[in-house]
Formats: C-alpha cells, structure tokens, sequence
C-alpha cells in the first residue's frame, strides 16, 4: 500500500503533466503565411468576410462568409506543417475553394485594401476556439487581431 506522501505526488503530479503536455499553440499571421509552434495537422478555414458589426475594441462580432476556403493535408502519411503559405506553395498542402468546389496549390483570393479576413479552426489548449481577424486598410496596411471563439468545450 501506498503511504501518503507518495500517493499524494502522484495525485498532484499526473494531473499536472497531463496539463503541462497538452501545452497551447501559439500563432503568428503575416500577409504571406501563418505561422505555429503546434503542426496544422487539422489545417486551416480561411474566410473573406463582410462586416456588419464590431465590439468595443473595433473586432468583428456580426460578420458573413463572402468566400469561404480551407487549407488541409493532402496526405496525412507525410510531414505536417508549422507553416503554411498564403501564395506560394506549402509541401503537401491544398487549398479548398468550398464555394466554387476547386482546390488550388496556393490561396486562391488577393488579400485586398478595405476587407477583413479571417482564418479559423485553429487549435488552444486542444481545442478550436482561436479565430484571427485580418483587416487590410484603406492603405494597405495588414492589422491582426486575435480572438476566442465562444464555444461549448
């Protein structure tokens, strides 16, 4: 039989481990690429949206799908990514037009001046509840933004 101690560790440390291994994804976004310390081995929904509303801190609450695109394995026998590119090419990567039912080898929209964007299903603490916003101003300067979802997990 256990005495206390040790069956105390193991009651803290095992919940701790589990906690510490499931670790979260950090995102970087560029115009060219997204970028993670996790694999995109679920890949990526990337979306040109319309905005009807924003929140305080002016992030898109009430928005609609004007295109709708999805960046996924081709093969799940090779490598996964850290990285995928916008336009150029990302090895054993395809770009998914939903609406238009084509794939691509690169992301097949321009990011234009005065849109929003935003790329989803990507992974927190082993879950998808991060979403990004990409909003292109009247300049062409690229602002990010990060958001969580709100979900039931």
């Amino acid at each position: 039989m256990l005495n206390k101690k040790t069956f105390f560790i193991i009651i803290i440390c095992i919940p701790i481990t589990f906690i510490l291994s499931c670790g979260d994804c950090h995102y970087t976004v560029t115009k060219d690429y997204i970028e993670s310390n996790c694999d995109f081995d679920t890949g990526i929904f990337f979306e040109q949206i319309k905005v009807d509303s924003f929140d305080h801190e002016g992030v898109p609450v009430k928005y609609q799908a004007e295109e709708l695109l999805s960046a996924s394995l081709i093969n799940r026998d090779l490598s996964t990514k850290k990285k995928i590119f916008f336009y150029q090419e990302t090895e054993n990567y395809n770009w998914n037009d939903i609406k238009h039912s084509s794939l691509h080898t690169t992301l097949p929209i321009i990011m234009k001046a005065n849109n929003w964007y935003l790329i989803r299903g990507l992974m927190y603490i082993g879950n998808p509840r991060l979403q990004i916003f990409i909003h292109v101003d009247e300049n062409g300067e690229y602002h990010f933004y990060h958001s969580s979802m709100i979900t039931n997990w």
